[in-house]
């Protein structure tokens, strides 16, 4: 019976060395592949901070360029006014010189039948005319500022 137990135990010694050693052996792989995984895990967090950086660049030059786009488009606008209240005042002007014109030959052809026609009023016309492109030329300037 003391053989028997002796026996018992001495196979029990060995299951457990044998139990210690898979333990180790579990311990040593589960600590390769955590170490592994870390090692991954940060290969992959370097190369997405990396793509993230280029992304960051690549989004900074687009804003950069779209914003002098907007600026290049204001730029335009802002010539496209000039020349629209450009047109406005030569239209205004045109509009003015002829309605006095007109109303100068009508003087005019009323003078011929009893004189020539007046000096002072074509003098009056190109007097006004001065006044009202000036005036025009000035309320251009304050639109554009």
């Amino acid at each position: 019976m003391i053989k028997s137990v002796s026996d018992e135990m001495n196979f029990h010694k060995k299951e457990v060395q044998i139990l210690k050693s898979e333990k180790d052996t579990l311990e040593s792989v589960l600590t390769m592949k955590t170490q592994d995984v870390k090692k991954t895990l940060t290969n992959e967090l370097m190369r997405i901070e990396e793509e993230m950086k280029r992304h960051f660049a690549h989004q900074k030059a687009e804003n950069s360029r779209l914003q002098q786009q907007i600026t290049a488009l204001k730029g335009e606008k802002t010539a496209l006014q000039q020349q629209l209240l450009g047109i406005r005042l030569k239209k205004i002007l045109t509009n003015i010189f002829f309605r006095f014109t007109k109303k100068n030959l009508r003087i005019g052809n009323a003078s011929r039948k009893r004189r020539k026609p007046s000096i002072i009023v074509n003098f009056l016309c190109i007097i006004f005319l001065l006044v009202c492109y000036f005036y025009f030329a000035y309320l251009f300037t304050l639109k554009l500022e």
